[in-house]
């Protein structure tokens, strides 16, 4: 697995990957384990927990349905919703 932490060059800042893997073991995505290390300080190690999903095209279908299209013109105001949320 490749490394996470402070030496890690993945641009991502601590309080926001511990935040995501906070998110990711609620999800059950990771399971994270606490070590004691060799200078005292308890570290929490985290692994992918294995998963299968099968992406047949009755589930994209279904998925696609639940999708929102946000380019589409609002009749009142003659904007997007993008163009909204700006």
């Amino acid at each position: 697995m490749p490394e996470v932490g402070p030496r890690a060059s993945h641009g991502t800042g601590r309080p926001l990957l511990h935040r995501h893997l906070r998110r990711l073991e609620a999800a059950g995505l990771v399971t994270g384990t606490l070590e004691v290390a060799e200078d005292g300080k308890t570290v929490k190690y985290y692994d992918v927990t294995p998963f299968f999903h099968e992406l047949t095209p009755r589930v994209v279908a279904q998925a696609a349905a639940t999708l929102t299209d946000t380019t589409e013109t609002d009749r009142t105001t003659g904007r997007s919703a993008k163009e909204e949320a700006k």
